[in-house]
């Protein structure tokens, strides 16, 4: 009897989920399934329902679409959309497992699910493990952020960076990102160095030197300085070429430093170390090449505030193509 009381009590919280756009008891994992159901039906009106307003205007004012269509036109616009002839077309996605975390007024929601497409010669299917960061407003939980499914219903070729990452808020996006200490110095053999002049980017985005040292563990420490401090959702992609000097052929290591919400620093680097000190970037990873060898350094720099619908007025970046946020290109960037 408990059990089916149970089952019943989830049944009535799905649908009024479904009806209001409110999660029954306060219960995020209920929007997100909510969200995630409405994928399957290109429900746009109750995927807008799930959002904040800032997540509303997002997509209403998003580039490239013809103005005036409406938050669920645009919201399921690219579901099932593929780019290329060979593109696999999404079709169907099922949650395998859910999970919440709620901190107060904000909430993250995993969510592992399949996804199923079309595609010849054979259907295909991936799991894939999202995040999904909510915030409460009066009594109803809210999207902040579109999520992984959007860019997975989509087959989007590329995807931002911080996708996953936790939302950028407007307070903290107009100031410099918080400087968390390097718990580590870059104390081993210099290795290579580079200088990138001036004003060749918004000055948050400029890199103006970059050194490096291997250390006694054969990592290699970077220390990189810019123009001025960055802000939050700002992207580093490094590249590190390892010579030796007994071969014409080289090992290359890359990889990127994300700086996101209150300052925290994410990298797609192996065994990553990262903080600040004296105002540098200091930036610690796993080396390719064994032995003695030279470094040949690069990188770009970019800003991905676009991609954070809480911010009103992100930085953009520079050329004709400012909401893809480049920002500076130096050295060797690959």
């Amino acid at each position: 009897m408990k059990a089916g009381v149970t089952a019943l009590i989830l049944c009535i919280a799905a649908v009024s989920v479904a009806m209001t756009g409110r999660a029954a008891g306060g219960n995020p994992a209920a929007v997100a399934r909510s969200y995630y159901g409405a994928y399957n039906t290109k429900d746009g009106r109750t995927m807008c329902r799930l959002f904040t307003s800032e997540l509303n205007h997002w997509f209403t004012h998003m580039p490239g679409m013809r103005q005036n269509l409406s938050c669920p036109k645009v919201a399921t616009a690219f579901i099932g959309y593929g780019e290329e002839s060979d593109t696999p077309l999404f079709r169907h996605v099922k949650i395998l497992s859910i999970a919440q975390h709620v901190d107060g007024d904000s909430a993250q929601v995993t969510v592992k699910a399949r996804f199923n497409y079309k595609h010849f010669p054979k259907p295909v299917s991936t799991v894939f493990a999202d995040r999904l960061y909510l915030v409460k407003r009066g009594a109803s939980w809210q999207l902040a952020k579109p999520g992984g499914v959007w860019f997975l219903t989509a087959s989007a070729y590329q995807t931002p960076e911080t996708m996953l990452d936790p939302p950028v808020t407007d307070a903290e996006a107009h100031s410099p990102a918080p400087q968390p200490a390097a718990a580590f110095d870059c104390a081993g053999k210099a290795a290579g160095s580079l200088t990138d002049p001036a004003r060749d980017a918004p000055a948050s985005l400029d890199v103006r030197r970059v050194s490096a040292t291997i250390e006694p563990d054969n990592s290699i420490c970077l220390r990189v300085a810019l123009e001025a401090p960055p802000l939050p959702s700002t992207v580093l992609k490094l590249r590190a070429e390892e010579h030796t000097s007994n071969s014409a052929r080289f090992h290359v290591v890359d990889g990127s430093v994300r700086i996101g919400h209150e300052g925290e620093l994410y990298s797609s680097l192996k065994s990553f170390r990262g903080g600040w000190r004296n105002g540098e970037l200091y930036v610690r990873f796993a080396a390719g090449a064994n032995g003695s060898y030279t470094l040949q350094l690069g990188g770009t720099t970019k800003t991905l505030q676009f991609w954070e619908p809480l911010i009103q007025g992100p930085l953009l970046g520079r050329g004709d193509q400012p909401y893809d946020g480049l920002g500076d290109s130096f050295g060797r960037p690959g």
